[in-house]
């Protein structure tokens, strides 16, 4: 699925398997992207952003990304899942402890 993610992010490839690092501003660990038409102060989580736009799926409501890389800058659909609150905080804790496995998790929690 083809959409625009700006000016900046032209040429960013989504398609590979490697984590793909947000360019754009940062806020807690996470990019930001302005929210066109909606003021200034107006952004949107960059991975969420991404990921609806990527997937063309809708987050459920209340539900967390959970980045599978752990890397909170990663853009990269395919290292993404849609889950609950109580499973983001069960597999960040996992992944603290040393006891995460995933095909994109490389060894560090962010």
């Amino acid at each position: 699925m083809e959409f625009e993610l700006g000016p900046r992010l032209k040429g960013i490839d989504l398609k590979g398997d490697k984590c793909v690092m947000w360019p754009g501003a940062m806020r807690n660990g996470y990019g930001v992207k302005k929210i066109p038409g909606k003021g200034d102060n107006s952004t949107i989580n960059a991975h969420r952003y991404v990921y609806e736009k990527a997937t063309g799926k809708k987050i459920p409501k209340g539900w967390h990304i959970d980045h599978t890389c752990r890397n909170r800058r990663c853009i990269n659909p395919k290292h993404m899942e849609p889950v609950s609150p109580k499973e983001n905080m069960m597999r960040r804790s996992s992944a603290k402890k040393g006891e995460y496995k995933h095909k994109y998790y490389k060894g560090e929690a962010n």
